[in-house]
């Protein structure tokens, strides 16, 4: 007859209970904290956490970028627009993926001189390249430095594009 031995070594369960609860109680409930009050699982998969990825219905997302950037494309939506530019682009995305995000080539402002120099941090070797107008006549100048997009904040656009034109 085989015996099976199991050596549970309570010893080492118990150490770690005890420095939980010597100290470390603190520190979970921190822990616990930050982590309850992370927006969800696609925000620390942005974040770099590993294993964030089992937790994302991509198919979803895609279908979601795909249907705005379908109503972009046919309507000229700019709700769709501003949706591609608050949830899709991110500063340091090559001249190709943004153009992959709007389905659409930019157009290259050969004169940008008055976009560049209107602030922000911009170098004399910026290009600035425009998608649109939509429906209602906005278009967006997005500028990229050594083909990589600069200066821009995704939050300016989470409100619909008549926002961000206001700011202007």
């Amino acid at each position: 007859m085989t015996r099976v031995k199991t050596d549970f070594r309570p010893t080492r369960w118990r150490s770690v209970a005890q420095s939980l609860l010597a100290g470390g109680v603190c520190r979970c409930a921190v822990l616990l904290l930050a982590i309850s009050s992370v927006p969800g699982c696609e925000t620390l998969y942005e974040a770099g956490v590993p294993g964030m990825e089992h937790f994302i219905d991509f198919k979803a997302k895609q279908a979601e970028e795909e249907r705005h950037r379908t109503d972009y494309q046919e309507n000229g939506s700019p709700a769709a627009m501003s949706w591609l530019l608050s949830n899709r682009i991110r500063t340091g995305m090559s001249l190709e993926a943004v153009e992959q995000v709007f389905g659409e080539s930019g157009v290259r402002e050969n004169n940008s001189r008055w976009l560049t120099t209107k602030g922000g941090h911009y170098r004399s070797g910026d290009v600035a390249y425009c998608w649109g107008p939509d429906a209602e006549g906005h278009s967006v100048y997005l500028v990229f430095r050594e083909g990589l997009l600069v200066n821009f904040n995704p939050h300016e656009f989470e409100n619909g594009m008549e926002e961000a034109w206001d700011k202007d």
